[in-house]
């Protein structure tokens, strides 16, 4: 047993790199899902993918006579 602790620290940074990591990673997914939701949102309402009106009319719409 390593009384000074010094063993542990290669450990430490090790752990940390891939906290960092999976954070990282974790982020970019949840990213691209959020932007996938917008989209699907946006496509639901008939608007353009910039979340501009496309023209087209959406749920509910009254009927232009």
């Amino acid at each position: 047993m390593d009384k000074t602790g010094l063993s542990s620290i290669p450990l430490l940074v090790g752990v940390n790199v891939s906290n960092e990591a999976f954070r990282a990673k974790s982020h970019a997914r949840m990213k691209a899902a959020e932007e996938e939701d917008l989209q699907a949102t946006y496509r639901k309402y008939g608007m353009n993918p910039d979340g501009t009106p496309s023209g087209k009319p959406g749920p509910g719409s009254a009927s232009a006579n």
